[in-house]
């Protein structure tokens, strides 16, 4: 009998349906110490290498399962992963296609802590109303640490860096092992005792069971009964420790949180600087508005006081006695120059009116002249009169054997009328 002879395409064709329909290998949980983690930038997708011993099984995580980690894929790590084993023959080998991973043991300690922190979380030990906020000048700082290694040296060389006068108050503690939670407790009260302004738990980091102990429900409880604010300094883990939920504050180092507790002073006093000559410039404004305010106060007050409002009236009264002589001044001249327009006028009038008068009397002269009875006398003719002095002009004047005055160019006359005759002149002789 001839052996059978296959080709490789087919014995991985066969080795990978033998993987791929076993019902253990579509769904395994594999424990193993982390390796070679390399995160493809491209696809998102991360490899690496689950090993024990010498022996190593390439694994995958893809982009989309990231989300299910419950830690993350550090080197050195030890975590049981969950998913697929596959056969691939490009290169030829298995492949394991993690849908999610754990750190080792975490199962039961993951429970309680999501136990523990679904419980604190409904009474309310989380909530944002709750956290204190941290004193901006602190002059008392409680430190809960281990006595020994580098956590107090830190925090005390950078609290006095930041303030020289800062008191630092330590209160040393178990940090990790069985007496870690209960020396936990009783440092954060015997501290709260002296009333410092806040308090720092700190620990230079550690193994994820060392840190287990800042899971712990009587760690978070007296930390917030605390009457302080509580700075949490634990350093990293896997997962949000209970312990930073339930602080006021928390810090990636023990001198992060020093950093946080004790403020820089020569910052403060620069700030105090600032606002000092910020202040002195604002109140110093403030007097001037407030002295400008005084002068225009002044000034009304002057304004409506009675000598100023008699000297406005007196001034008033001069510039109306101006107005008054400026008008009687311009009045007069009008006046003036009226009165010499209307003498110019009247000397005009009164010299037509004389010229026009003189022309009349000499007309009425002549006319008199020729109608004179001295005249007539002159020409042969005598003037007749009464005894009273009355002119005769006619015979219904006189009677007979009245006496009467005859005047003649040389003298007078008496004579009595003997006889009176009516005679009709002629016309020439009445004009003779």
């Amino acid at each position: 009998m001839g052996r059978t002879i296959y080709s490789v395409s087919k014995v991985i064709a066969y080795l990978r349906g033998l993987v791929n329909d076993d019902m253990i290998c579509r769904n395994v949980t594999i424990r193993g110490e982390i390796s070679d983690v390399h995160y493809h930038s491209a696809s998102g997708h991360t490899y690496f290498i689950l090993r024990e011993g010498n022996d190593q099984l390439s694994c995958i995580l893809f982009a989309s399962d990231r989300k299910n980690l419950k830690a993350p894929l550090q080197d050195g790590k030890e975590m049981e992963c969950e998913g697929r084993i596959g056969f691939y023959h490009r290169p030829a080998g298995f492949s394991f296609c993690v849908k999610n991973a754990r750190l080792s043991g975490e199962g039961q300690i993951y429970e309680e802590y999501l136990k523990t922190k679904q419980e604190m979380e409904e009474a309310g030990m989380f909530a944002p109303e709750y956290k204190r906020p941290i004193p901006r000048l602190v002059r008392r700082l409680g430190v809960v640490s281990s006595a020994s290694g580098d956590v107090r040296s830190d925090i005390e060389s950078v609290a006095k860096r930041r303030n020289p006068f800062v008191e630092i108050l330590l209160c040393p503690a178990y940090v990790q092992g069985e007496r870690a939670i209960l020396s936990i407790e009783r440092a954060i009260g015997r501290l709260a005792a002296y009333e410092p302004d806040v308090i720092i738990v700190a620990r230079g980091g550690g193994s994820d069971a060392d840190m287990e102990v800042f899971n712990s429900r009587i760690v978070a409880e007296a930390v917030f009964n605390c009457p302080v604010p509580v700075i949490s300094a634990i350093g990293h883990t896997p997962y949000e420790p209970i312990l930073n939920l339930v602080a006021d504050a928390k810090a990636g180092t023990p001198s992060e949180a020093a950093e946080k507790a004790v403020c820089d002073i020569a910052a403060v006093s620069a700030l105090i600087r600032e606002s000092e000559e910020s202040l002195v410039f604002l109140m110093n404004r403030r007097l001037e508005q407030k002295r400008f305010l005084i002068r225009e106060k002044q000034l009304e007050l002057l304004r409506r006081s009675p000598s100023a409002t008699l000297l406005q009236k007196r001034g008033k009264v001069e510039e109306a006695r101006e107005e008054l002589s400026r008008l009687i001044t311009k009045r007069l001249e009008q006046t003036e120059g009226d009165m010499q327009k209307a003498k110019r006028q009247l000397e005009t009038t009164m010299e037509q009116r004389l010229l026009f008068c003189r022309n009349r009397l000499q007309v009425a002269a002549a006319r008199l002249d020729s109608l004179s009875p001295l005249k007539r006398i002159m020409g042969g003719y005598a003037y007749v009169e009464d005894t009273k002095g009355n002119s005769i002009t006619g015979l219904d004047q006189i009677a007979k054997d009245d006496r009467v005055r005859m005047y003649f160019k040389d003298g007078l006359a008496t004579a009595r009328i003997e006889s009176l005759e009516r005679k009709t002149l002629m016309p020439e002789e009445e004009n003779g």
